[in-house]
């Protein structure tokens, strides 16, 4: 039996040869839109991001970084899974 044809508009057809490697490739942009101050340790599909908050700047510093990574989100088409998030 085959399966009936649909159009893809975006991603990489899940279990494809190319599908890992275009994903570590994606993911690994992420550390472009954050700064020299922000530590971020990648495994597989999680990401975790800290800093030291010594300050409201701090605070602020670490939101902007937030904002910056949901718009990484978009501009890559990822969705960030908010039931992982701590």
């Amino acid at each position: 039996m085959v399966s009936d044809m649909v159009n893809i508009t975006s991603s990489i057809i899940q279990g494809s040869c190319l599908a890992h490697i275009l994903f570590v490739l994606c993911i690994n942009s992420i550390v472009k839109v954050l700064p020299d101050n922000v530590t971020c340790l990648l495994f597989a599909d999680n990401v975790q991001i800290y800093t030291v908050i010594r300050s409201d700047a701090d605070k602020i510093n670490l939101q902007n970084v937030l904002h910056r990574i949901s718009d990484w989100s978009v501009n890559w088409q990822m969705s960030i899974s908010v039931k992982n998030v701590l």
